[in-house]
Parts: C-alpha cells; structure tokens; sequence
C-alpha cells in the first residue's frame, strides 16, 4: 500500500526480497466482519447442513463451493443457520418482556418478506 496523508494512493503485489512492485492492484472486495463463526469447523459443518437439506452443485462459483474453500461470498449471512449446530434464538428473546419497540418505518412487511424468503430456502 502506498499511502497519501491518510488516504491510500495505490495497491501493489511486490516482491518480498527486492520491495520491487510486481503488478498494481486495481480494486479488492472488502466485506465485513461476520457474526457467526467462519472457522474450519464452522465451515464443516456448514457443508453437512448443506448436504443433508439441498443439493450440491459443482459450480466453482456456486455458494457451497465458495464456503468449502474458504471464501465467504457477499450475502452469506443468508446461510448463517447452517453455521450452527442449534437453532438460533429470535432476537425478541433477548429483550425484557416490558420492552418498548417503536415501528419507524415498514418494518413489519420486510420482515415478513424476509422471513419467507428464509422459510422457503429451508
């Protein structure tokens, strides 16, 4: 990385010996962090899970073949119960039972087409 003030400039593969650049990068994919693990044993048992409820497809770019080497493609957290081996709990469960939720927006309806969209997938 070439840096300007606090900006970086340009990306490089360079050679670790001679500090000679080798090539420029252009652009890279930076995703964020993920809430659930991404370990070899959570990515195993991802695979089983996969297995046991859909079909395997042999696409390199297909999203079982993306995980099992590693790679956790953009919109994974779709697949994030497959990263568990319990249920995971609704996140009401985690509020006190005298919570306040304020609907701001039309959240109801995404839900519902979000949680659709998760039923039908399982």
């Amino acid at each position: 990385m070439i840096f300007f003030d606090d900006e970086i400039d340009s990306l490089r593969v360079f050679d670790v010996d001679s500090q000679r650049t080798l090539e420029e990068v252009e652009a890279i994919n930076l995703l964020p962090a993920h809430e659930f693990p991404t370990d070899k044993a959570a990515i195993e048992l991802f695979r089983s899970q996969w297995r046991d409820t859909f079909e395997v497809k042999r696409d390199p770019e297909h999203i079982y073949q993306q995980v099992s080497k590693g790679t956790l493609p953009a919109g994974i957290e779709y697949w994030q119960p497959l990263f568990f081996s319990e249920p995971l709990p609704p996140l009401f469960s985690y509020f006190p039972a005298n919570t306040l939720l304020v609907n701001t927006g039309d959240l109801e309806n995404s839900a519902e087409r979000f949680q659709a969209d998760t039923l039908g997938a399982f």
